[in-house]
């Protein structure tokens, strides 16, 4: 079971937007802002942390358009490396092979498996531009 939320965002230390829902209504999410310099829930009516816990859930930061980018980035990078990854697999399967048939097969593998990870690196960003 988690603890219960204190009222504090990730990184209270940092103003910006999150993701908040009532507590009454959990699938609704609104943005806050927290402003950090008076540690507060809000720019104009400001509520203090202990009672933006008592009505709503926290759910994370609101990302920036750099933030998401960044992510995308990461993500598919982790998704080459995990075919490049099978493609080293079925190159020790080709080394190991015992006769040339299983041989060409692992070797069309290894190259399937190097093409997808080129192809997942070079994928367009959202405006299109290749990395």
């Amino acid at each position: 079971m988690t603890k219960p939320w204190n009222g504090l965002p990730d990184q209270p230390e940092h103003s910006g937007h999150h993701w908040l829902a009532l507590k009454k209504e959990p699938d609704v999410w609104e943005l806050h802002f927290w402003d950090q310099k008076f540690e507060v829930w809000g720019k104009h009516s400001c509520s203090l942390p202990q009672s933006k816990a008592k009505k709503y859930i926290y759910g994370e930061p609101a990302r920036d358009p750099s933030e998401l980018a960044q992510m995308q980035k990461d993500e598919r990078e982790r998704a080459a490396k995990v075919a490049q990854s099978i493609s080293v697999h079925y190159y020790a399967l080709r080394d190991a092979a015992e006769n040339d048939v299983d041989a060409v097969a692992f070797d069309e593998r290894m190259v399937a498996a190097n093409e997808c990870a080129k192809a997942i690196r070079a994928l367009p960003d959202e405006e299109g531009k290749k990395p």
